[in-house]
């Protein structure tokens, strides 16, 4: 986090939920971390390619923050987001209580899995940002678009649903 992202990170308070069967890849996302300063360092690896050039000041909801400590969260540990949730909107998975990955852990999650694995997530699928929301409604979503080599963030209606639009359960 030092090198990558320019910063020192504090992790004195770090909290790792307990892993759980099928959830094999911890992402940490150190205090103090913004959209913005992500943003920062992945342009300076590959083009990004935005919705709202402010993320921080666009996506106001999120179920876990950085803001007071640092915290890591387990997410299976596959390119494609969760094949187990394809076909879900934003809307159903509240409904059936489905605690999904926020937009913050996502680029986060994708940094380390690029530099791990040599690879981008969701190359063929894009993740829906369930923990997340935009200030005037909607959830963000993420894909890899190989054909011009962009990570994309956008946006889509929270009653928006796709067999390739699923989200990222998460143990938190």
């Amino acid at each position: 986090f030092k090198n990558l992202y320019r910063i020192d990170p504090d992790f004195s308070n770090l909290y790792i939920p307990e892993q759980v069967t099928g959830f094999d890849r911890l992402i940490i996302v150190p205090k103090g971390l913004t959209h913005q300063k992500w943003v920062e360092t992945a342009r300076t690896i590959h083009e990004v390619d935005l919705h709202k050039e402010n993320l921080d000041g666009a996506v106001t909801k999120n179920d876990r923050t950085p803001k007071d400590r640092s915290y890591g969260i387990w997410i299976r540990d596959r390119c494609e987001a969760d094949e187990e949730l394809k076909g879900k909107s934003a809307d159903d998975l509240e409904r059936l209580k489905v605690q999904g990955i926020t937009l913050l852990e996502r680029l986060v999650g994708g940094t380390g899995y690029l530099f791990e694995k040599m690879s981008h997530m969701d190359r063929e699928n894009v993740t829906l940002c369930s923990g997340s929301g935009f200030w005037v409604g909607g959830v963000p979503s993420v894909n890899w678009f190989t054909v011009n080599c962009k990570v994309y963030v956008r946006w889509c209606s929270v009653s928006c649903s796709s067999l390739g639009l699923r989200t990222r359960a998460v143990v938190s």
